[in-house]
């Protein structure tokens, strides 16, 4: 992520998904970010370059392209999703299911819906489907979601 896909004043972040970023019928999206997100992001956020974290040694956090000759392939954020819930030994999800968690909840409550698809950074499926809006706004379902995680933990 780049630092500037962060609205730090709104606290929000508006970018489109990355694995489909090349396309023009993918979405930019705003996200409205949780408050225990956007608290950590101030404080772990990098002071400089063109990404938003880094690794404790200045590295990025994912990295998918070649060095020379040799295809190189390094996930830190999987490989600590995957670790916490070997520590915790809670069953374990992967970052797609937890993903599609969110998504699932917001398909369930009929006020929030329509969020679903922009959420999950999905193209428009038809003509109907489309916005005027060049920006999804799902801060709403978002804030939904924050809600009913809360919930949840207390």
């Amino acid at each position: 992520m780049r630092p500037s896909e962060v609205d730090w004043a709104k606290r929000t972040i508006t970018r489109k998904r990355h694995k489909t970023e090349d396309s023009e019928r993918v979405p930019t999206v705003k996200y409205a970010l949780w408050e225990e997100t956007f608290r950590l992001l101030t404080r772990l956020r990098s002071q400089s370059g063109d990404l938003l974290l880094l690794s404790e040694a200045g590295e990025p956090l994912y990295l998918d392209g070649k060095v020379g000759d040799k295809a190189t392939l390094y996930d830190r954020i999987k490989s600590q999703w995957r670790d916490h819930f070997k520590r915790g030994r809670k069953k374990p999800y992967t970052l797609k299911q937890f993903r599609f968690f969110g998504a699932d909840l917001l398909k369930e409550d009929i006020q929030y819906r329509s969020y679903r698809d922009p959420f999950l950074g999905h193209a428009p499926r038809s003509t109907g489907d489309k916005s005027y809006s060049s920006v999804e706004d799902v801060s709403a379902a978002c804030r939904y979601l924050e809600e009913l995680f809360y919930q949840v933990q207390t």
